[in-house]
């Protein structure tokens, strides 16, 4: 048998209504702020990418050359999609292989390639 339509309501907990409302409030409160702050990091991304492009592209060329990139580059570069080209050096040194550098105390008259030459005082 069906409940009559018009049965009275049942009992209001005030109090886990208001807990819920307070609960509410404060997710809404968190969504907010958090939203705020994702909002001024992006503007803050933004910004610095912006002050960056506007650097590269006041530079010559040939400092661009230098740095290892091209003027048309300077978007990619910017973005963070292209990174530059690490220079041999830079290559070498990550990998822990300096063996050009002995070389060159070789061809400077050095024999082995852990001796040094003294200073002249």
């Amino acid at each position: 048998m069906r409940p009559h339509r018009y049965a009275p309501p049942a009992p209001v907990d005030h109090k886990a209504i208001e807990a819920a409302i307070r609960r509410a409030r404060q997710l809404r409160s968190d969504f907010l702020a958090g939203a705020l702050k994702r909002m001024v990091k992006a503007f803050i991304r933004w910004n610095q990418r912006y002050a960056l492009n506007h650097r590269l592209q006041a530079l010559p060329d040939s400092l661009l050359k230098d740095i290892g990139i091209g003027r048309d580059q300077i978007p990619a570069v910017v973005s963070g999609a292209r990174k530059r080209q690490a220079s041999p050096l830079a290559e070498a040194v990550s990998q822990g292989s300096l063996s050009f550098l002995d070389a060159k105390k070789r061809r400077a008259g050095n024999t082995a390639p852990d001796t040094e030459k003294a200073l002249a005082a």
